[in-house]
């Protein structure tokens, strides 16, 4: 699924939409570090070691009608109604439902055509390899996309209780881990979480990045560049529409 990085790439291009309601342009500007860590919060499991069905309410295999944030709101019905919420706690959810839904869609257009329907390799671990090396990869082309300040602001959202299923000191764990990477306090860490779960060496993801032409022959020519631009460009038409959506209901 996504890093923590491209879910908050994708929360600046849901800010830039045109198709984001001026009404709620302005809540999120108003609200913009609690939204931006709703994009991420979810993965807060990475390191409370939570059961992931129990932060993002899907398994995988998923029916293609399962719609994690709606699965969410059944187990919490006090989540449903932005309008119950206070300002911040509201944008926080909505950022936590496209991050969710991102999830799903990365699976349905990704993960499964392209790693694990056999179209790279028929060996899983070497499948699951591979398409963390194209995380990592879509990582470094991000990461300078982001703005300067997003670290910044990311660790000045404050959750209130704003998960029933996540404490507060777990959410905001995971939003010191992901923001001091980005003010520059902390190295990057994807490759070396990626090798850390996978038990592989992280210099057999640097080796494979830096080499051009097998990053295009073993991942690339399967997931171009173009493919990837427009699966950005349609999450985030997508996420604008669940934003309104739900801020509007």
């Amino acid at each position: 699924m996504p890093t923590p990085f491209y879910h908050l790439a994708l929360a600046q291009d849901m800010l830039a939409s045109d198709t984001l309601s001026a009404q709620n342009k302005a809540r999120l500007e108003a609200n913009w570090s609690a939204f931006l860590f709703g994009n991420i919060a979810a993965d807060a499991q990475s390191l409370n070691h939570q059961k992931r069905v129990e932060t993002h309410f899907f398994n995988v295999p998923f029916g293609k009608d399962d719609i994690a944030y709606e699965t969410m709101f059944a187990s919490h019905p006090e989540l449903e109604k932005a309008d119950d919420l206070a300002a911040a706690h509201a944008l926080f959810i909505a950022g936590y439902m496209c991050h969710l839904w991102l999830d799903q869609r990365w699976i349905v257009k990704i993960l499964m055509p392209v790693f694990v329907q056999n179209q790279i390799t028929a060996d899983w671990t070497e499948a699951m390899f591979l398409h963390n090396v194209l995380r990592v990869h879509i990582d470094r082309q991000i990461l300078p996309q982001l703005d300067d300040t997003v670290g910044d602001v990311l660790v000045t959202a404050e959750p209130t209780n704003w998960l029933p299923f996540v404490t507060d000191s777990d959410l905001v764990n995971w939003r010191n881990f992901v923001a001091l990477q980005l003010q520059g306090k902390a190295p990057i860490r994807t490759v070396e979480v990626f090798a850390q779960r996978m038990k592989r060496d992280p210099a057999e993801f640097e080796n494979l990045l830096s080499d051009k032409s097998a990053l295009h022959e073993r991942i690339l020519q399967y997931c171009s560049s173009e493919f990837l631009s427009s699966f950005r460009a349609q999450a985030a038409a997508h996420s604008v529409h669940i934003i309104n959506t739900y801020l509007n209901s």
